[in-house]
């Protein structure tokens, strides 16, 4: 059965990379499987992370985990979308959508770190390797996830292109981007203890984390500013054109 979806995740990423995901209901559909996916992983560790775990079993986990990761980065590069989105219907849901992949990827984390809590008794190499595989994926994993917001969510840039047309949709982005953060997070402070307890071989995200933190904080406080800029143009705007409705009255 593990074999069979692994075949089925291979099959869909090969189609996958035959087009690019440039409108809201492609992206939209890649995600939902996405999620699907990872929802089903997520039970299959959280299962396994309950009963004695052997070897051969943590080593299917850490194959599957590793596929999920390639498909999703897959998909992430995959999308190419434009500002213009922002002002389509369903173009929300992908921020809804994006919250819960990075909820995914904490709670796949979390799984790991209880399959490893099973594991840590015994100390053999061999499951040492596999769990520093495994985090190893779910590092990339949140990477990959974040990737797959930007892309959504866009950069600054983009969003001051667009500051006339985007609205209250800016609020809900910096949301989006708040909780995508914490989410992070979370992943990191995870991995980081995995790599304390078993000594893994990974370096630790901690500087790593607050650089990608700052670069973030940046960007929010940026689009927060063109955010007030946008809404003074509008009310210069709207000045202008009563003042010119009040000359065309005389």
């Amino acid at each position: 059965m593990l074999a069979s979806a692994i075949r089925v995740m291979l099959l869909w990423g090969v189609a996958l990379s035959a087009w690019a995901l440039e409108s809201v209901s492609a992206v939209d559909r890649a995600m939902a499987q996405l999620i699907e996916d990872g929802s089903a992983l997520e039970q299959a560790v959280s299962r396994q992370a309950g009963q004695q775990v052997s070897l051969a079993d943590l080593r299917l986990l850490a194959a599957r985990l590793d596929r999920y990761e390639q498909v999703l980065a897959q998909t992430a590069r995959q999308v190419q979308l434009s500002p213009d989105v922002m002002s389509q219907p369903g173009y929300d849901q992908l921020l809804n959508e994006s919250i819960q992949l990075s909820q995914l990827s904490v709670n796949l984390a979390g799984g790991i770190e209880r399959l490893a809590s099973r594991a840590e008794a015994d100390s053999s190499e061999q499951y040492r390797n596999t769990l520093e595989t495994m985090v190893r994926a779910m590092l990339r994993l949140s990477d990959d996830i974040g990737v797959m917001a930007d892309r959504i969510l866009f950069t600054e840039e983009q969003i001051g292109i667009m500051a006339d047309r985007i609205g209250e949709m800016a609020d809900r982005i910096l949301e989006t981007q708040r909780i995508q953060n914490e989410n992070i997070a979370r992943v990191h402070e995870t991995a980081n203890r995995l790599i304390d307890r078993l000594a893994l071989d990974v370096p630790r995200m901690d500087e790593a984390y607050r650089d990608a933190t700052v670069r973030q904080r940046e960007m929010v406080q940026q689009q927060r500013e063109l955010q007030q800029q946008m809404q003074e143009m509008r009310a210069q705007q709207q000045a202008s054109q009563e003042q010119l409705q009040q000359m065309r009255g005389f």
